[in-house]
């Protein structure tokens, strides 16, 4: 995922922060951690907002999820979108690829 995505991968302390290297700069894609037996994904309209449609990732991300995994927007300000999913090694490289086909990949 990392050499030929160019993402950068950052361990922090409540989990793993995903960034892209586009033209621009570093776009911060979400960040993976440990939840209450699941695992989660948190990713924010206002950092991909200027690179693609926010509410079409979001679409795109709920019709390409499996039955299990839940997605929803959080936040006071409607800015966080959460996946969560089971904690699983096959899930893992579900979400990795969901990250690639609907983030990385339109990040330029």
């Amino acid at each position: 995922m990392t050499a030929d995505h160019q993402i950068i991968v950052e361990p922090k302390k409540s989990g793993i922060s995903f960034y892209k290297q586009t033209r621009d700069g570093r776009v911060f894609i979400g960040t993976i951690g440990l939840s209450q037996g699941m695992m989660r994904l948190w990713y924010r309209r206002d950092s991909l907002q200027n690179y693609l449609d926010t509410d079409e990732l979001a679409a795109a991300l709920r019709s390409a999820v499996p039955r299990n995994y839940q997605f929803r927007l959080t936040g006071s300000s409607n800015n966080d979108y959460r996946l969560d999913f089971p904690a699983g090694p096959e899930d893992g490289r579900v979400v990795a690829q969901l990250i690639l086909d609907h983030i990385a990949n339109h990040l330029e």
